[in-house]
């Protein structure tokens, strides 16, 4: 490389803020491509979970200082909010099968929930 090259490039001292701010970037534009493209919320079409009609997130990083995102995705013709809030305060019918619903479908594990065995957990 000639000198006038080598003063372009960043000193060692300026790389971390340069790496967080191009990681900063890539995590924006990928949950950009997850919102408008997956879910389709800047068009008219309809997204991979079908029409939504709003969605709200979070962004935060964990011990590491990695970004990851939390959000919600309201679907058109899903219950309101506070429809849905009425019915589990006062419908313990609704409410326990809802409970049970979210219980079948989240699951908070490490190791344990997978395994090496592709064919495992297949009918």
């Amino acid at each position: 490389m000639i000198a006038s090259q080598l003063q372009l490039l960043p000193s060692v001292k300026q790389w971390p803020l340069l790496i967080r701010a191009a990681v900063a970037q890539f995590f924006h534009h990928t949950c950009k491509a997850v919102l408008e493209g997956l879910l389709a919320t800047k068009s008219d079409g309809t997204g991979i979970l079908g029409d939504v009609s709003n969605y709200f997130g979070v962004v935060e990083t964990n011990g590491r200082g990695i970004l990851h995102l939390h959000f919600l995705v309201w679907l058109r013709g899903n219950l309101g909010s506070s429809t849905l809030r009425h019915g589990l305060l006062n419908d313990s019918d609704f409410a326990t099968r809802l409970i049970h619903y979210l219980e079948s479908i989240i699951m908070q594990c490490i190791d344990d929930c997978f395994s090496d065995d592709p064919e495992a957990g297949l009918p």
